[in-house]
Parts: C-alpha cells; structure tokens; sequence
C-alpha cells in the first residue's frame, strides 16, 4: 500500500461524499430517479473505498474517471439536458454536483504534487543517488 497525504485523504472525503450525494438524488429517499446518479453513486462510493484502501495510480484513476463524468453529466444537464429530459434547473444539487467534483480533481492534483515534492525530497536525501 502506498502512504496517503492529506489532499489524498480530502479526496476520499469528497468523493464518498459525492457518492453518497448521487445515490440520494437516484431516488432512494425521493420522488424523483436520476438513472446518471443512480450509476454513478455505487461507482464513486466504490472508486472512493478503493482509494481509501489502496493509494495507487490504478484507484486515482478510477476516481478521476467517476469525477470526471459527474462534472460532464451535470454540464451536459444544464446546458441542454440529458437525453429525454428538460434541462436542469440551477439549484442547489447542481451547484453540489459541480463544485464537488471539481474540488476532488483539484485534491488530486495537489496529491501529485505532494507526491512530487516527497520522491524529490527521497531522492535528494538518498546518499547514493546520481
């Protein structure tokens, strides 16, 4: 297993978050069914549980991946609107599903550079390296 950093385990935060959010928004609790949420919850609830087990290039990119098609979905709804549906008004589950995966992609990419920062830091340390 490779070592979490702090934006590592703030992005676990956000997209069990996110997960949970769409999972809501898929129906369970309400009127409504949002066939997007309703895959995409388990997906970053999942994506989520992995990065929090296994830190590694496989899981971010997982996480990257659900983010990054909760962000479309959500563009794409508000711009024109899902196939068969009218457009999404802009209210406060679509500034969530916005803002949420944004702020987990922006703490993915400040763990690359804390990672960054830490191999350079080994790497200098190292007595022997070239």
């Amino acid at each position: 297993m490779r070592h979490h950093t702090r934006p590592s385990l703030a992005a676990v935060a956000v997209v069990l978050v996110l997960g949970l959010l769409q999972l809501l928004w898929s129906g369970v609790g309400g009127d409504g069914h949002d066939t997007s949420a309703a895959v995409l919850g388990p997906l970053s609830v999942v994506a989520g549980a992995l990065l929090a087990r296994v830190n590694a290039f496989e899981t971010r990119l997982l996480v990257v991946l659900a983010l990054l098609a909760q962000l479309g979905l959500m563009v794409l709804a508000l711009l024109a609107g899902l196939p068969g549906e009218p457009r999404h008004p802009l209210d406060a589950q679509a500034w969530a599903a916005l803002l949420l995966p944004a702020a987990g992609l922006l703490l993915l990419a400040a763990d690359r550079q804390a990672r960054r920062a830490r191999s350079a830091d080994a790497r200098a340390s190292a007595p022997y390296a070239r």
